[in-house]
């Protein structure tokens, strides 16, 4: 259009204008309609597009308040179950302490039911870890309900005469099933196989802990003279200095327990596994160890005389200057023993194997072997004593 305006003014086109000029007006008219509707369409898609940054930032602002609330929310709803499980532990405290004992029973377990609840409220482990401590820490208190025997209060418990844990025995029991149930528990939220237990000096002593569960425990110098631990699985606990004097431990396992200067005498051992267990200093006189594991076992120094071995495996354990008088070893394996210096006066070896042990040093006098008892050069008896070995039938 301006190029057609300057040709009729350059070339002077007579009545261009004239005729022009409508058609010229009606261009120009549409042109600025356009160019309103571009405007009004550039207004209009600027204002749609402030509108949705103003929606996504309400919407944005609106998810922020719902997590502020939410954790609001999240943070009382917290101090309301903290708040709770402290009154339960309270409750159960008081429970634990009470003269009934059926009430310390139920204590006991509420304690033992809180510390699931803690673990599983946010993984608190410092909360469960408490609870544990508790139940410990009740098993390491006196038993002020313990009956001993005449027998025992002079030092002389008979077989046939035990104490009795009395009414906080069962106490004691429970206690120990609850922790022993939790260390093998398949529930994530129940297994206490990574927390403490912390029993050195418990007073188990005549306490029923049959099939109890206690490896890798600190038990040194625990009481647990005359309690039942048949079937106890005390693998690679810490028994040090503990007194197990007539304990009974048939068919337990205390596979490389360390039971340095234990006291065991007089206890009940037939079939117990103390494979690698080192029972260094202990002492086992009059024990029954029958038919026990104690492969690899450390016994030096120990004493065990009148222990009844008949039929223990001692394959490679050392006995350097243990006490084996008047001990009964029939047919038990010593293969690869080392009895140095070991006291073997008046011992059973009635087809005992004592080939490739070192007796060097040990004494044999009056030992008692027949022709099953299996003597090869390197473990013969030095010759010394050989004229005082006296050979059965």
């Amino acid at each position: 259009m301006f190029v057609l305006a300057v040709a009729s003014f350059v070339l002077d086109w007579q009545g261009f204008w004239s005729k022009a000029s409508a058609p010229f007006g009606v261009v120009i008219a549409g042109m600025a309609v356009l160019g309103a509707g571009a405007l009004v369409l550039h207004n209009g898609e600027r204002q749609r597009h402030s509108d949705a940054e103003h929606q996504l930032d309400a919407a944005r602002r609106w998810r922020e308040e719902q997590h502020r609330a939410a954790a609001v929310a999240d943070r009382a709803h917290a101090r309301e179950v903290d708040r709770e499980l402290r009154v339960r532990f309270n409750t159960a405290a008081d429970q634990l302490a009470h003269p009934n004992p059926n009430l310390r029973r139920s204590g006991a377990a509420a304690i033992a039911t809180l510390a699931d609840d803690w673990h599983s409220f946010r993984g608190n482990k410092a909360e469960r870890q408490v609870c544990i401590d508790v139940l410990c820490g009740y098993l390491t208190t006196p038993n002020s309900t313990l009956h001993a025997t005449q027998t025992e209060r002079t030092h002389r418990p008979a077989s046939d005469n035990p104490p009795s844990a009395g009414a906080d025995g069962t106490v004691r029991t429970t206690i120990v099933q609850l922790l022993s149930r939790h260390l093998i528990s398949p529930d994530r939220d129940m297994n206490w196989r990574d927390a403490t237990f912390m029993l050195k000096g418990a007073d188990l002593r005549a306490v029923d802990l049959t099939g109890a569960v206690f490896h890798y425990a600190d038990l040194r110098r625990a009481l647990l003279s005359w309690s039942a631990l048949g079937g106890a699985a005390l693998h690679y606990a810490d028994l040090s200095h503990a007194i197990l004097s007539y304990a009974e431990l048939s068919g337990a396992n205390l596979t490389g327990a360390r039971l340095f200067g234990t006291n065991l005498t007089g206890a009940t051992m037939f079939g117990t596994n103390l494979a690698n267990a080192n029972l260094d200093y202990a002492k086992l006189t009059n024990a029954a160890p029958f038919s026990a594991n104690l492969t690899n076992a450390h016994l030096n120094y120990t004493d065990l005389s009148r222990a009844d071995l008949t039929g223990a495996d001692l394959t490679n354990a050392g006995l350097v200057r243990a006490n084996l008088t008047g001990a009964n070893l029939t047919n038990a394996n010593l293969f690869g023993a080392n009895l140095a210096g070991a006291d073997l006066t008046d011992a059973r070896l009635i087809g005992a194997n004592l080939t490739a042990a070192n007796l060097n040093g040990a004494n044999l006098e009056y030992a008692v072997v027949d022709h099953e008892t299996t003597w090869l050069p390197r473990s013969a008896a030095p010759a010394r004593h050989r004229r005082v070995l006296r050979t059965t039938g």
